[in-house]
C-alpha cells in the first residue's frame, strides 16, 4: 500500500476500527538541522484515544502509523483517494 505524503494541516487515520480508530492532524513537520537529528511530526489528536492532546514523533514512526489521509465531511471522516486509487 502506498503511503500518503505527510503535509502540515492534513489529517491522517490509522485505519483501525472501533475504539482503536484515531485521526491525527499534522501541525508541523520539522526537518533535520540546527540541532535536530531527524525529521519529526507534531500532531493533534482529533478523534479517538487521546482526543484533544498533542504529540510528536519521528517521521518514520508517523509513516508506520498512517494508513490513509482523511478529510472531514460534515459529521464523518472519509478516506481521501488519490487519482490512482480505484
Amino acid at each position: 500500500m502506498k503511503k500518503p505524503k505527510i503535509k502540515p494541516g492534513s489529517a491522517y487515520s490509522n485505519g483501525d476500527f472501533g475504539n482503536r480508530w484515531v485521526v491525527r492532524q499534522v501541525l508541523a513537520v520539522t526537518l533535520p538541522g540546527n540541532g535536530v537529528e531527524y525529521e519529526s511530526v507534531t500532531f493533534k489528536v482529533l478523534v479517538g484515544q487521546g482526543r484533544r492532546s498533542k504529540g510528536c514523533c519521528s517521521m518514520e514512526e508517523f509513516v508506520q502509523w498512517v494508513r490513509h489521509e482523511v478529510v472531514r465531511n460534515e459529521n464523518s471522516w472519509e478516506r481521501l483517494r488519490e487519482e490512482s486509487d480505484p
